[in-house]
């Protein structure tokens, strides 16, 4: 309310978030609607479905400021400004410590930055105490939430229990914790500009030639620029990943995301799933591919001027298929038989990329890989002409 009152006339709008959790819940919401018209500003009532699974109060969180954001880049506000003050960042502080961070996002910031939109806590510099001696001498009518005197939450009994023995230590405890959290923002702001490369081209040798430290906060970075709940299992399977010698591999991030390695280049992806398709040929003729190119299989030799593939072995007659690739595909190299896994091994071809490729064939031995340029060894044997109608693949001999 002493936020409300602050800003009541440069706010564009306010937000009141009801969770339906306690008896009062409605009435808040009347009262915070009344002080929104009082002011002369539209209130927008954001009814919060049950978030009973896990910890309530970070959910809930996690789901405000996603609101908020979607409010703010939808209709086109600035910022979104918060009434978070000293008392808040120690608390905040004590969590983390109990629950485990990294140095550089230890307590509350001034700012933030949540998808994209800019979130202030102008009052972070000012105790609850001072906030509530405002309200009175300017006569802002507020309401307590019940559930702040209930030690159900550990935040609560930190409030209620810890922070007071601390204060009669350092009556300026408060204080020395928003200067921590100055602190701790320039060295995220430092690392940010140390990790800015690293980050963006997201490289595993650079990954691993970069500082433990800036390491982790490249990791952090990554997660919550896709969203990812940065547990502390996760991060650590992740960095194991990423140094490791593995030429490629893939970790699960959540159902929607993967972290995937291909030798240098580190790619977050949504799950991929290996198409597969046969196509019997037992004549020549055009075969449609489901990218819709043409496959043209004639043993009629084309025009000298169109591009096409000349393929003469003991396995250049029908039945072909044209198919994606299958366990104990193999080549025919001038020096003997080796497996199309191996081969593609060799020539440090991306999974996604092996699994997307199509091959001629005969049974298991692979006549053509247009991807890969690759074609059967020469003999006497009969011919057959190959050529593809608008590929990005066409190969001309």
């Amino acid at each position: 309310m002493v936020l409300l009152s602050h800003y009541q006339n440069t706010a564009s709008q306010v937000v009141h978030f009801n969770y339906h959790t306690r008896p009062q819940s409605n009435q808040d919401e009347a009262f915070v609607m009344k002080q929104a018209k009082k002011y002369g500003l539209p209130c927008v009532v954001i009814h919060a479905p049950i978030l009973n699974e896990g910890n309530f109060q970070e959910l809930a969180r996690t789901y405000r400021y996603d609101i908020l954001s979607d409010l703010a880049q939808t209709q086109g506000f600035d910022k979104v400004v918060l009434a978070h003050h000293q008392d808040d960042a120690a608390e905040t502080l004590l969590l983390q410590l109990l629950r485990g961070t990294s140095l550089q996002h230890l307590g509350l910031n001034k700012e933030l930055h949540w998808k994209g939109v800019l979130f202030e806590r102008p009052f972070y510099t000012l105790t609850k105490t001072q906030i509530h001696e405002y309200a009175k001498a300017n006569k802002i009518a507020y309401k307590e939430d019940a559930t702040n005197q209930s030690d159900d939450y550990l935040r609560n009994r930190l409030r209620h229990n810890i922070i007071p023995l601390l204060m009669n230590e350092q009556p300026k405890f408060t204080e020395k914790v928003a200067q921590l959290a100055t602190q701790s923002s320039a060295l995220k702001d430092y690392f940010d500009q140390a990790t800015t490369a690293l980050f963006e081209q997201k490289s595993r040798s650079m990954f691993q030639s970069t500082a433990p430290i800036l390491q982790d906060h490249t990791l952090l970075r990554w997660c919550h620029a896709y969203q990812i709940e940065p547990h502390t299992n996760l991060i650590q399977l992740l960095k194991r990943v990423l140094l490791s010698n593995e030429p490629q591999t893939k970790v699960q991030l959540s159902p929607s995301l993967w972290c995937v390695v291909t030798y240098d280049l580190i790619a977050f992806t949504q799950p991929f799933t290996r198409p597969s398709f046969h196509i019997e040929i037992n004549a020549h003729g055009e075969y449609e591919l489901p990218n819709h190119d043409i496959v043209i299989i004639s043993t009629t030799k084309p025009d000298q001027s169109e591009g096409f593939i000349t393929i003469t072995s003991q396995d250049a007659h029908f039945p072909l298929q044209i198919r994606t690739r299958l366990d104990g595909d193999q080549l025919l190299l001038p020096y003997g038989h080796k497996s199309l896994s191996d081969w593609l091994i060799d020539h440090k071809v991306p999974n996604q990329q092996r699994d997307t490729m199509w091959v001629l064939a005969k049974a298991n031995n692979v006549l053509w890989i247009p991807a890969m340029t690759y074609q059967v060894a020469q003999s006497e044997s009969p011919s057959l002409y190959v050529k593809i109608k608008d590929s990005t693949y066409e190969q001309t001999t």
